[in-house]
């Protein structure tokens, strides 16, 4: 090639996408802060070097085909995979800046901060006031009168008090199964978190319930951060602001919610969003 010929650069439109896209958050909106994430079930890499912000008051979805690494994320970020052994995390995961990864964490305090709703409803064998009340009673010592209005406002921030506010003495096992999750919910609001975590928590639930429970997180995003696991695209759609792609462990793409779903940077992300595969 003659020294003075130029290499042409084709235009944007005409580039192959890139590997990954990941979009920043404004540092002065974000909870908490994701950087080089590794994660191992013994000697299977589950996380491989995911790095993300999550921002406060605002809803993040977390989407991708089954075992790509959703749920673990969730899970590293209230320690909760610390009840098994062999599992181990690699990384920082700030939290205002502290590292909840740091062994001098106290876990109970920062499960107090990071609350989590399973996919499956666990309302305790008690009856539904003592279910929200439960985590109240450990972490603070508040009169009767103060605790009852705890209870209330949780049962409220939930959008569960109309249906058992003249029922709190029964049994929180029977409560249908969209006001046990909405229940749950409560519980872990009770105790005045500051993220709240929701591994697929519409999953089991009849349309009706999970539009209720779409409704609470929408409702709820007002007071904490949000992150929710989701198979269902058009849930994440409609109730969360940012969207992150996960693919085989590793974060491929992240952004706002209008954007990721409307116009995707990476080829998987396109194809996943679009239903070619997942």
């Amino acid at each position: 090639m003659p020294a003075s010929a130029e290499v042409q650069t084709p235009p944007l439109d005409e580039q192959p996408p890139p590997q990954q896209f990941v979009e920043p958050v404004p540092q002065d909106e974000v909870k908490v802060s994701i950087r080089n994430l590794n994660f191992f079930y013994g000697q299977t890499h589950a996380l491989l070097d995911v790095s993300m912000g999550i921002p406060n008051k605002a809803v993040t979805a977390i989407v991708g085909p089954s075992g790509c690494g959703k749920s673990t994320l969730l899970r590293v970020l209230n320690r909760i995979y610390g009840l098994y052994p062999g599992q181990r995390a690699e990384g920082e995961v700030l939290l205002d800046g502290q590292n909840i990864l740091d062994r001098k964490v106290h876990l109970p305090w920062l499960r107090s901060r990071v609350g989590m709703v399973f996919q499956q409803s666990t309302p305790f064998p008690m009856s539904t006031f003592d279910n929200v009340a439960f985590g109240v009673r450990l972490y603070e010592n508040l009169r009767k009168p103060e605790l009852a209005a705890r209870v209330e406002e949780s049962l409220r921030s939930a959008a569960l008090w109309e249906e058992v506010k003249d029922k709190l003495d029964r049994s929180a096992l029977s409560l249908s199964g969209g006001q046990q999750q909405r229940l749950c919910v409560a519980r872990s609001m009770a105790v005045r978190p500051e993220v709240l975590l929701l591994d697929e928590p519409a999953s089991a639930l009849d349309p009706i319930s999970t539009a209720k429970l779409e409704d609470t997180i929408v409702s709820l995003k007002r007071e904490v951060a949000i992150v929710i696991v989701t198979h269902n695209l058009q849930q994440a759609a409609r109730v969360s602001d940012r969207t992150a792609f996960m693919f085989l462990g590793r974060l491929i793409e992240y952004g706002t919610t209008e954007r990721v779903f409307n116009n995707p940077r990476t080829a998987r992300a396109a194809d996943y969003v679009t239903g070619r595969f997942g």
